[in-house]
């Protein structure tokens, strides 16, 4: 193993590592990311190119890596071809940083010498420190033999003995958090007996399998085959709640009419290509997965994180914050797949036709870093602690919502219509709502809580009306609703948040068409209006007209 004083011998920039190092010492309860770095073929490359080409390369790889790393996160220089990273406690975003670094760097050397392929490789180890310093985290980095392998400190938990990456992906670092088992294995012991079950999905047009040639091969559909193979005794009840082009807000809001009233036993939550990486969407993803995990039949649940497979970017830096808030599973994407697409094993036209939705391969492999998960927990013989029901991370406005429709309020409204036809099922997104096309055309909604959002059809084929929200006719909260759609995919439901985290009690909204056009094609729709922050007493009373 290798001594303290010929770790920092090896170091680049000595000197401004070890103060860097001094500085992090006394931190050593979070959790670390460690990823080798390196150019892939690099003898090969070499053998072509002058010495001075050579080193240039090295330099622009360390400076470029060293541009890209920030606060307590280090570089050392390991051996002629390779890095070694360590990043600090947000480990969940590492991939993302680490295929970035790597897509910019390939582009600027691309541009700098266009004769040469150069292409980067990356092996990613999760660390919990348990008190190990930084230098000794290096240490047991290098004396690693295979570079793709995950390491562990934490002792007898479903982590250990992680397999090589060598099959390409590597499912068992898919396992973001294991989380506390006791709901999942009550789940796989009620399905060993033979109980009938019911197994949810909610998430967004991954989870309604789209690009998928049949809706039986689609991730969710996968995992609930796994299942019913698994358990061959057992009758289980499939409820798929994905709606496509929709967030975790939309889905705090409908998942007590579209799932949770089948009592689920066991639900999984997709929602991290869809929502933000940012405090909102961590807010608006607790209170679903609040709403899910306080819910009647106490359903067992997994949180799945998945990725853009062109950028890596995901929402799973803040999803991941709630999982481990409330010690569920956690299934990674971005650690799994997306790392095998980044360094260049897995070509991304095979498993995706547009970088986001999972082709039947993209979703087979999908499925099968969940059923890799599902099938450690069946095996898992841990005692499990105690479950608690922390408190909110967030504000939580979201634990508590409701969408208003024409069926369930009567606001104030001039040349507004209902929209009465009968919903196909709950895809059939643009019903029970109100259109109109006029100037001036309005709909006002008072409601108890403290904040409101709006859904409202932009289309493709437009153009159509422009209308204004804004809420207690405070200026500060308009919000421009424009009926015309940018993309031609289709037609879009957007969610516009007008206000949030306003005191609570009684509020208004206001949705007014304020800029028709003489050649709109069609009217303005508004699908409903999601009030946050309600209450138990007089919910319903205050949804009115004003």
């Amino acid at each position: 193993m290798m001594e303290k004083e010929e770790l920092y011998a090896r170091v680049e920039t000595t000197e401004s590592f070890s103060i860097k190092l001094e500085q992090i010492l006394p931190w050593q309860d979070g959790q670390y990311a460690e990823v080798f770095l390196g150019i892939r073929d690099y003898d090969e490359i070499s053998a072509k190119m002058s010495e001075e080409v050579k080193n240039s390369l090295l330099y622009h790889l360390g400076t470029h890596i060293q541009k890209h790393l920030k606060g307590q996160e280090m570089v050392c220089h390991v051996k002629k071809d390779e890095f070694l990273l360590l990043l600090d406690n947000h480990v969940e975003a590492a991939s993302e940083k680490i295929g970035h670094i790597m897509i910019m760097f390939e582009a600027m050397i691309g541009d700098k010498y266009p004769d040469v392929s150069i292409n980067l490789y990356s092996g990613i180890y999760y660390l919990e420190s348990r008190g190990y310093r930084p230098e000794e985290i290096f240490r047991i980095g290098k004396t690693l033999k295979n570079k793709a392998k995950r390491y562990c400190t934490l002792e007898n938990s479903i982590y250990e003995n992680r397999k090589s990456a060598g099959n390409i992906i590597d499912k068992e670092a898919g396992i973001l958090n294991r989380g506390n088992l006791t709901r999942l294995k009550g789940f796989m012991n009620r399905a060993a007996k033979g109980e009938r079950l019911t197994v949810g999905f909610i998430g967004g047009s991954i989870t309604q399998g789209f690009s998928a040639t049949d809706p039986d091969k689609c991730y969710a559909a996968r995992t609930f085959g796994w299942l019913k193979k698994v358990f061959p005794n057992t009758e289980f009840d499939y409820v798929n709640a994905g709606i496509g082009a929709t967030d975790s807000q939309f889905g705090a809001a409908r998942v007590q009419e579209d799932l949770l009233q089948r009592l689920p036993d066991l639900v999984f939550v997709e929602f991290s290509v869809n929502d933000h990486s940012t405090p909102h969407f961590c807010e608006t993803y607790e209170g679903l997965v609040r709403q899910i995990y306080g819910s009647a039949s106490a359903p067992a649940m997994v949180l799945i994180h998945n990725v853009y497979y062109d950028t890596g970017k995901s929402a799973a830096y803040y999803h991941a914050q709630v999982g481990r808030h409330y010690d569920l599973p956690c299934i990674s994407i971005q650690n799994s797949i997306y790392p095998a697409v980044a360094a260049g094993r897995l070509p991304a036209e095979k498993i995706t036709a547009d970088f986001l939705h999972p082709n039947d391969l993209g979703h087979e492999l999908v499925a099968s870093v969940i059923t890799n998960f599902l099938e450690k927990v069946i095996h898992d013989k841990t005692q499990e602690p105690q479950e608690i029901f922390p408190a909110p991370l967030t504000e939580n406005a979201y634990e508590h919502c409701m969408r208003l429709q024409y069926s369930n309020s009567t606001p104030g409204k001039s040349v507004f219509v209902e929209d009465m036809t009968p919903q196909r099922d709950i895809t059939d997104i643009f019903r029970n709502g109100w259109s109109a096309g006029e100037k001036g055309a309005y709909l006002e909604f008072a409601f108890r809580g403290t904040g409101a959002a709006v859904q409202y059809r932009r289309v493709k084929d437009g153009p159509a009306p422009i209308a204004t929200a804004v809420v207690d006719e405070n200026p500060e909260t308009a919000c421009v609703l424009d009926g015309t759609f940018d993309e031609t995919w289709g037609d879009k439901m957007q969610l516009t948040t007008v206000a949030e985290h306003l005191p609570y009690g009684e509020h208004r909204v206001r949705v007014e068409i304020t800029e028709p056009h003489a050649e709109d094609k069609a009217e303005f729709y508004l699908v409903s209006v999601i009030v946050s922050g309600v209450r138990e007493e007089g919910n319903t009373k205050c949804l009115t007209a004003p």
